[in-house]
């Protein structure tokens, strides 16, 4: 996508006067901000399948097992309007082994050097154990100001019987103080094979976040990203004053 047409998608989509910054590097290109979202918990939520929603395919491989699947901190970047967005899908950063635990840390934070970061702290529906329970201290420990950049985000959505807002309502406490201290911030997915081949995946839909705006056909993984991604530009603007995402 060329700058005219991501200047015309902005125009078209905001009316009234706008500033928009354009940043540019020491040679006078373009220089894309940079927002890395950290998929987070333990293994077996579904962060890596949470990540190929978000980025449209099978970037992470993703399976069900009794075994961790992700062993290594890996990443994928794509650009939506201007913003370079890197999704980073992380192990269990809480393995009981110290020196696999320093080492999936240490990775982590080099992949998210350079740009702001907002964390995606992945629980499945129906499970909430103790690891989880005090999964926040223990992230601290990465980054002293993870709950006011953390979103809850649920996955097996499928799996509920009624609306997500009942389900927090009526859940472990444990759980609702987590929610609480994340800024009462949550999002739900549906993990579903059938949702992934949708239109040939999600990254279609995020390059042209314009023309799901408003669209009464959207898909349930669409609307599902595009809440995720409303509520990440609106916690971005809120903590680091930065508005991303300037076309939607």
């Amino acid at each position: 996508m060329n700058d005219k047409h991501i200047l015309d998608l902005m125009a078209a989509t905001f009316s009234g006067p706008h500033l928009f910054l354009v940043v540019l590097d020491k040679g006078g290109q373009h220089k894309s901000p940079q927002l890395n979202l950290v998929l987070l918990g333990e293994s077996g939520s579904g962060k890596s399948a949470s990540g190929n929603t978000i980025l449209g395919g099978t970037a992470f491989p993703s399976e069900p097992s009794s075994m961790p699947v992700t062993t290594e901190c890996g990443e994928q970047t794509m650009s939506i309007f201007g913003t370079v967005v890197k999704v980073i899908d992380t192990p269990d950063l809480f393995d009981e082994d110290l020196q696999v635990q320093s080492r999936h840390v240490r990775g982590c934070k080099q992949l998210c050097e350079g740009g702001r970061c907002v964390y995606l702290l992945v629980i499945q529906i129906g499970r909430f154990t103790e690891g989880e329970r005090d999964i926040l201290k223990r992230l601290e420990k990465v980054d002293t100001r993870v709950r006011e950049r953390t979103i809850i985000l649920f996955t097996r959505g499928d799996d509920l019987t009624s609306h997500i807002d009942d389900y927090v309502r009526n859940t472990n406490p444990h759980l609702q103080q987590l929610i609480k201290k994340c800024g009462g911030r949550f999002q739900v997915f549906k993990n579903t094979t059938q949702q992934h081949d949708e239109k040939g995946g999600f990254g279609w839909a995020l390059s042209h976040v314009k023309s799901i705006i408003g669209a009464s056909n959207q898909t349930e993984v669409e609307k599902q990203v595009k809440e995720l991604m409303g509520k990440i530009a609106d916690l971005v603007k809120e903590t680091d004053r930065v508005k991303v995402f300037p076309g939607m």
